[in-house]
């Protein structure tokens, strides 16, 4: 029975019985229990949805890696001037940056995402998984900087870029780190497609490692690492993407 056709027959038990002297509220009692718990269960499924899609703007499920991972494309130019974006970067970059050198983070990020079609705010969950957005982080195996980048494969993305590599500390420079970071996603993107899983898995361990776990029947996918960025990856985007764009 659908909702609105309960509600008629409701109101028309409600006029009838009150015509009759009766009290309506027995019988509307009786026609509610006649309805089946699967369709109070898709009822209030769909409540939720709308009430989702009201608070925190389109639902995206969990399974779309792919759309999660290429957001770049429909926000196009307009995400320069997103407040959340702005906002996320304020509030954990503005103790140590001034507001120019935060704006330039925030075009370096954006400009890098667009060329190779990468949702920014992917980049900023891979951040704060890898830092949190400690630009002199270094880890217990000698990944530096804001994006946790191993020097090796620095000096490897800077020849691409075109960048004089002059050593390991270059990383320590948010900038120069973002563009590196940036670029190494950008390749492992073009390397595995839209697989988010095997993108992270590679940057996680390295793209040899990963590859020869799975080559050896070993799965290869950081699972815990792919699901912390993609947690932190939705958090931000429902906190401050809603709205903004």
């Amino acid at each position: 029975m659908a909702f609105h056709t309960l509600i008629q027959q409701a109101a028309r038990i409600s006029e009838a019985t009150s015509r009759r002297g009766r009290h309506p509220e027995s019988m509307i009692q009786k026609l509610i229990q006649g309805v089946t718990a699967r369709r109070i269960t898709v009822f209030a499924s769909v409540c939720f949805l709308f009430g989702a899609v009201t608070a925190y703007g389109p639902v995206i499920l969990p399974d779309e890696d792919a759309s999660l991972l290429s957001l770049m494309t429909p926000m196009k130019g307009r995400a320069l001037t997103a407040p959340g974006f702005r906002k996320r970067l304020d509030s954990q970059m503005g103790e140590f940056f001034s507001p120019a050198e935060i704006r330039r983070t925030q075009e370096i990020v954006i400009a890098q995402c667009r060329k190779h079609s990468l949702n920014p705010w992917l980049v900023l969950a891979v951040i704060q998984i890898e830092s949190r957005f400690d630009n002199w982080a270094v880890s217990r195996k000698g990944a530096l900087g804001l994006l946790q980048i191993m020097p090796e494969t620095g000096e490897w993305v800077a020849r691409r870029l075109g960048l004089q590599w002059t050593g390991p500390t270059m990383l320590f420079d948010p900038l120069v780190n973002l563009r590196i970071g940036i670029e190494y996603l950008g390749y492992l993107k073009g390397r595995y497609g839209n697989d988010m899983k095997a993108i992270l898995s590679a940057y996680n361990a390295g793209p040899a490692k990963f590859e020869k776990d799975r080559e050896a029947g070993r799965g290869g996918y950081r699972m815990d690492y792919y699901k912390s960025v993609k947690r932190a990856l939705l958090s931000d985007m429902r906190n401050h993407l809603h709205g903004s764009l």
